[in-house]
């Protein structure tokens, strides 16, 4: 009987060992397993975030402008009667809309950065610097042409016009603008009201004037200039640009020529 006993909790004893020893490896398992599947989740989710983030930047960086970091962050009414229309207002209007801020500085590297072949036209007051039209200044400046030819029509402008009646048409097709204009009254009141998204007209226009892409140009002088006297329209650094002293020492040389 006692053998027995002994017998039985000597089985037992190796039972428990067994058992015991068969649980910490299923649990040892588990741990593991455990472990492993939250290091998987864990990487899983540090890419997604990772991935997030870059879709993020990717988007920010795509619906930003280019060269000024423009977004489509300002709202505006969109009217379709403004004193640019109006027969007592549309002369001054046109005649005092500044498009001054056509002409830019780049240099030759930032252009190349860019996709742009660097500038033939040189800018006066450093050679390493091109000059170049920006396309919003450029489109409104063809706008202005077309108002002159339509108040006063010649031969010699017809091609000027027609230059610019191209020009409209590739970038208005290049934009390919989706917004939908609602019909508010026939037969021409097409989106009277809407509150569209538009870029920062006068961001862009305070970018033109950062001293290190500001050319010294004054287009309403431009305009009643000849070509020979052209470098007339660049005299006007102001005090803070880098190109101040190179103008005014080349007007001190050569002086201003008559207009």
């Amino acid at each position: 009987m006692i053998l027995k006993t002994e017998k039985y909790e000597q089985e037992q004893r190796l039972l428990s060992s067994d058992t015991r020893q068969r649980h910490l490896t299923f649990k040892g398992f588990f741990t593991s397993q455990f472990i492993l599947v939250a290091l998987i989740c864990s990487i899983f989710g540090n890419v997604l975030l990772l991935v997030q983030k870059r879709q993020c930047t990717s988007g920010d960086s795509a619906s930003a402008s280019e060269f000024a970091g423009l977004v489509y962050d300002t709202s505006i009414v969109y009217n379709t009667w403004t004193e640019f229309q109006d027969a007592t207002s549309r002369d001054r209007a046109w005649r005092e809309f500044d498009l001054t801020p056509l002409e830019v500085l780049l240099t030759d590297s930032e252009a190349r950065d860019h996709g742009i072949e660097p500038s033939v036209y040189r800018f006066p007051w450093d050679r390493d610097r091109g000059v170049y039209y920006l396309k919003a200044f450029h489109d409104l400046h063809c706008l202005k042409v077309i108002k002159q030819a339509l108040a006063h029509p010649s031969e010699e402008r017809l091609e000027h016009t027609f230059h610019c009646l191209d020009a409209l048409r590739q970038d208005i097709m290049c934009a390919a603008n989706d917004t939908p204009m609602p019909v508010v009254e026939l037969p021409n009141k097409i989106g009277d009201g809407q509150i569209v998204q538009c870029r920062n007209y006068d961001a862009l226009v305070q970018w033109t004037r950062e001293p290190e892409r500001f050319p010294c140009y004054n287009r309403t002088v431009d305009t009643g200039l000849s070509l020979e006297n052209r470098i007339e329209a660049y005299a006007y650094c102001p005090e803070d640009s880098p190109f101040y002293s190179t103008q005014q020492a080349y007007f001190a040389k050569w002086g201003h020529a008559a207009r």
